[in-house]
């Protein structure tokens, strides 16, 4: 389905679907890596809690200049270099050497991840047809809620069969 002004809807929204789903789902689906996390690294409960306190610090500090980033480079640049650098920061979660690593890198991680939510949602403003707006709000609006449905399970069995690891792959 396309608009009248050739935008293809579907590809936009799978593209947009994805990455917001993969920026949400690593918040949740570390939860359950904790025992593992502490165990393999011989670390304290609030440490290993810092993966996911400082993704989502990190979150919430990067979302506020976004608008200004995205305005100066274009927001569907910016999106593929956050998926770049989520992608790079996941994969550096899986060669971290200490938990000191880990926690930086999972940390780095969620400025990128951070990046993804609301540049999502301003591509849906900016090039999707108006009339189709809502439709893409709403299907937005599922991978939102969707990744933390799916992340702690998900999480709990990628870990059991793969380790911990698993999950940044």
């Amino acid at each position: 389905m396309k608009s009248n002004n050739t935008t293809p809807f579907w590809p936009i929204i799978c593209a947009i679907f994805f990455g917001n789903f993969l920026a949400i789902l690593s918040t949740t689906s570390i939860t359950v890596a904790f025992p593992v996390v502490m165990d393999d690294f011989n670390a304290s409960l609030s440490t290993v809690q810092w993966l996911m306190a400082g993704y989502l610090l990190a979150t919430g500090i990067v979302a506020p200049v976004i608008g200004y980033i995205g305005d100066q480079l274009s927001y569907k640049r910016l999106y593929v270099i956050s998926l770049f650098g989520f992608t790079c920061f996941s994969f550096l979660c899986v060669v971290a050497w200490n938990i000191e690593s880990l926690i930086s890198f999972r940390i780095i991680q969620g400025i990128f991840g951070g990046m993804i939510i609301p540049i999502t949602m301003t591509i849906i403003y900016q090039v999707i047809e108006r009339n189709l707006q809502a439709k893409a709000m709403g299907l937005w609006s599922l991978s939102s809620m969707l990744a933390p449905v799916i992340g702690p399970t998900l999480g709990g069995w990628l870990i059991n069969y793969f380790g911990w690891k698993s999950i940044f792959l």
